[in-house]
């Protein structure tokens, strides 16, 4: 199995097995392949208001492991920490942004 394989199982599975969606993280893991980008959009999508705090805590741990992110990823990880109320895990997405590994823009996409 490769990254593709495993994203369309995550999408496909976290409308209805949260935890499903955490094994399979681990599987993909197991198998030596690692989460990227769109790995973490389709996890980030599926945060909402009602979502666990360990399921947001989770999902940012995979983005802030990944080596490479955009100015996409990172709005979108921002959003995600805004409709769950999660200020404190916002604060760091930010303050990480102040580092040498922030992110540089090299587009508008507005």
């Amino acid at each position: 199995p490769n990254c593709v394989t495993f994203n369309e199982l995550i999408g496909a599975t976290i409308r209805t097995n949260h935890d499903g969606v955490w094994a399979l993280v681990n599987e993909m893991r197991s198998c030596g392949v690692s989460p990227n980008q769109v790995t973490c959009s389709i996890l980030l999508k599926n945060i909402q208001p009602h979502s666990r705090s360990s399921d947001v805590e989770k999902t940012l741990a995979i983005i802030n492991a990944l080596e490479d992110i955009d100015e996409a990823l990172l709005s979108s990880a921002c959003e995600a920490c805004i409709r769950v109320g999660r200020f404190d895990l916002l604060s760091q997405q930010l303050e990480l942004q102040r580092g040498p590994d922030r992110i540089h823009i090299r587009s508008s996409h507005t």
